[in-house]
């Protein structure tokens, strides 16, 4: 369960959503595995993380049942997925230092609510999981969703795992990465 009084099992099971071509529900048992590596301690995993691999590994299994070029357009999909919130900000105007305050601000887990209001996490957190992937590959991604399930401060597990700090990451890596893909896929 992803808190206390409810799982992504029963999200599954109860769903009043209608059934579509779509990754969600490869999203959802994604977050089924989250759980199980991080020993149940998705809520200690920033918003980004969360959401975002889920949409990644998610938009995997759907690329891989549909064709991988459908992959681009579910992408634009979660890219997007913020102007369905409520927040009136438009991404692709963010300077680097506006994208740093704003993945600064997922970081945090929203408790029960991963950022559901706003909608940010889903195609942010999906750019991030990418790079992750990118720069560092399919073991290291999973011993970071484990390192949740120690009493550690993610930061320092994430240097750790990727030898580089998460600012410098997001400055270095994450945000040249993330600009380009929001001018490349509109």
């Amino acid at each position: 369960p992803s808190q206390s009084d409810s799982s992504h099992l029963s999200i599954l099971r109860h769903s009043s959503l209608p059934t579509q071509i779509g990754s969600f529900l490869p999203h959802e048992n994604v977050h089924i595995v989250q759980q199980y590596l991080s020993k149940y301690r998705t809520a200690q995993m920033p918003c980004w993380l969360r959401e975002g691999s889920a949409n990644l590994f998610g938009n995997f299994v759907f690329a891989e049942k549909y064709g991988v070029n459908l992959y681009n357009q579910v992408k634009r999909g979660d890219m997007n997925n913020y102007q369905w919130g409520s927040s009136g900000q438009e991404l692709r105007k963010f300077t680097e230092s506006e994208w740093f305050t704003h993945l600064k601000s997922l970081e945090g887990n929203f408790q029960g609510g991963c950022d559901y209001i706003y909608r940010y996490a889903y195609g942010s957190g999906l750019l991030l999981s990418e790079v992750l992937m990118a720069e560092g590959g399919f073991e290291k991604m999973m011993n970071f969703w484990r390192s949740f399930a120690l009493e550690k401060d993610w930061r320092l597990s994430f240097k750790d795992i990727y030898a580089v700090d998460i600012d410098t990451w997001y400055r270095q890596s994450a945000i040249p990465y993330v600009m380009r893909e929001y001018v490349r896929i509109q």
